[in-house]
């Protein structure tokens, strides 16, 4: 599935199939990372004023 959707990075949590709310952290984490890395790709993101 991951390779499927174009998956940059994959992480193994030890958690069951719910994993936000089990590891929340490590699922934050991952978040910002991406977002920072789109970031320093494209930009920060601006509102349309």
């Amino acid at each position: 599935m991951a390779q499927h959707m174009g998956a940059k990075k994959i992480i193994s949590l030890d958690a069951s199939h719910a994993s936000l709310p089990s590891q929340p952290l490590a699922v934050v984490a991952l978040i910002e990372e991406a977002a920072v890395s789109n970031c320093l790709k494209n930009g920060p993101f601006r509102s349309a004023e």
